[in-house]
């Protein structure tokens, strides 16, 4: 872990970013589950995430919404970052998945449809100084929303 691990993907969390169809982008501030216990507790007992904040759990094809204090948005990722699929409103005690979806990311009920979120929209993590550092000294690989790959 380091001093800024909010941004960094490979640590606690990072910020996604996406383009609508007219040219504008937008940005999801997201905490990332790790390891084996991290993605199955997900958001069990916790608050459900602000406007513009999310879960990441990868690697992911399956969620529960068991335990959770209420209704969520549920994006499928693939591991080109591409949405697969986005499950509105899923309530508690619910069990989800798509094929081929390499991360979900869970949201707040009706924050999908908010953000305009849909299946074929690419993401990518925000190409922050600070992130793009840190994975780079890490070996890790930065997506970008451009495409490229640092």
């Amino acid at each position: 872990m380091h001093d800024d691990a909010s941004w960094c993907r490979t640590c606690a969390g990072g910020v996604i970013e996406f383009a609508y169809p007219d040219g504008r982008r937008d940005r999801i501030r997201v905490r990332r589950a790790d390891g084996f216990i991290g993605r199955l507790r997900g958001l069990i007992g916790q608050p459900l995430p602000a406007p513009a904040t999310g879960l990441w759990i990868e690697p992911c094809a399956s969620v529960h919404t068991f335990g959770m204090c209420g209704a969520l948005d549920l994006v499928f990722v693939s591991i080109c970052m591409v949405v697969l699929r986005v499950e509105a409103a899923i309530p508690p005690r619910r069990v989800r998945g798509a094929a081929g979806a390499r991360a979900v990311l869970e949201l707040r009920a009706g924050e999908a449809a908010r953000l305009g979120l849909r299946a074929g929209m690419r993401l990518a993590w925000a190409a922050t100084t600070p992130a793009r550092e840190h994975c780079l000294a890490h070996n890790s690989i930065v997506h970008t929303f451009d495409g490229e790959i640092r």
